[in-house]
């Protein structure tokens, strides 16, 4: 060992500066490193807390969506019977209304018939009016009553008067 070489007291130097200051580094940088070490930590925390959110997130997300098809389905349904419903009370009015237009068409058939048979027994009766005035204008001869009966008879026959 030369004591006389600088390379000897370059090192004994260092040597000296890392005993002084080395403890004092030593502790600065260990606690530097458990400090980023604890916010690694802290952050792969986070990061799994999130993670599990997100899984939380992903199943709500989920089940929303199998209650909104649940619920479409349950919607699509309901319309689809309410759709029926319509169309059967539909079809049920439009058969109550064809049978009260029937009733209704009946009835004016029906007093059709009834003032035609009127003025029928009204032409009748002009007719027996009219026979009976011919048959008392010739009444005045016996012979000619038979004639006239007979006369009658034919005009009430020709009338045609349905029962």
């Amino acid at each position: 060992m030369n004591f006389n070489d600088a390379s000897f007291w370059v090192f004994a130097g260092f040597f000296i500066l890392f005993v002084l200051i080395g403890k004092n580094l030593w502790h600065i940088i260990t606690s530097a490193l458990d400090k980023r070490s604890s916010q690694i930590t802290s952050k792969i925390e986070e990061a799994a807390r999130m993670r599990e959110e997100a899984l939380t997130l992903l199943n709500a997300c989920k089940r929303q969506q199998i209650e909104a098809s649940e619920k479409a389905k349950s919607i699509l349904s309901h319309a689809e019977k309410e759709a029926e419903r319509l169309r059967e009370e539909s079809l049920r009015e439009t058969q109550e209304f064809i049978e009260i237009e029937e009733r209704l068409f009946q009835e004016r058939l029906r007093q059709a018939e009834d003032r035609a048979l009127e003025e029928i027994r009204e032409k009748a009766i002009l007719v027996a009016g009219d026979a009976v005035r011919e048959i008392l204008s010739h009444k005045n001869s016996i012979g000619r009553q038979n004639d006239n009966v007979s006369l009658f008879i034919e005009k009430l026959e020709n009338l045609k008067i349905p029962s």
